[in-house]
């Protein structure tokens, strides 16, 4: 067991959301959205991932727009318990008896 509180504690431990972009037209390539992390999916849709700490949903769309991404649709997704489990094994520190 790595930790045991409520759901809700949980999925505040990571502090990210993803602003998920339809664009107008087709992109080639995920544009620069620095200081954004933003890949195309294989739909052709926009993610672009942020730290809800030190950005907005606004801030996000204003770098796809200024990008010059005509903007179709759009949603945000915010990370859910695997995503939090996923995180919480992957800094897990080593606890493995030496042999």
């Amino acid at each position: 067991m790595v930790v045991c509180e409520p759901t809700a504690k949980l999925l505040r431990r990571l502090d990210t959301r993803t602003v998920v972009v339809t664009p107008a037209a087709p992109l080639a390539a995920p544009p620069d959205l620095a200081p954004f992390e933003a890949r195309l999916r294989a739909d052709g849709d926009l993610a672009a991932s942020f730290h809800t700490g030190k950005a907005g949903v606004e801030q996000v769309i204003a770098a796809v727009r200024a990008a010059g991404v005509p903007i179709k649709d759009l949603k945000t997704e915010e990370p859910d318990l695997e995503d939090v489990f996923v995180s919480l094994t992957y800094a897990a520190p080593d606890t493995s008896i030496p042999a």
